[in-house]
């Protein structure tokens, strides 16, 4: 989930994408190289945007994808 950077602990914007300034974490969702976790994330831009990224990055391949919580309950 997007939340603002600790400057004082990690240095300033380590967390911001600086191709687009927003959170890196919605970036990857929206390049498909990241799934949400909707147990921990009810922000709208990130359903939107993994909704929008079905077709590219994790996503572009057919099958069942094992989201990483998933695998780890097994």
């Amino acid at each position: 989930m997007a939340h603002e950077p600790n400057s004082a602990a990690h240095g300033p914007g380590l967390d911001i994408d600086p191709a687009s300034g927003q959170a890196l974490n919605l970036t990857l969702v929206e390049a498909g190289q990241a799934a949400v976790y909707r147990r921990y994330c009810a922000d709208p831009r990130y359903l939107r945007a993994e909704a929008s990224a079905a077709g590219l990055g994790i996503w572009s391949t057919p099958g069942d994808h094992q989201r990483p919580w998933e695998w780890r309950r097994r």
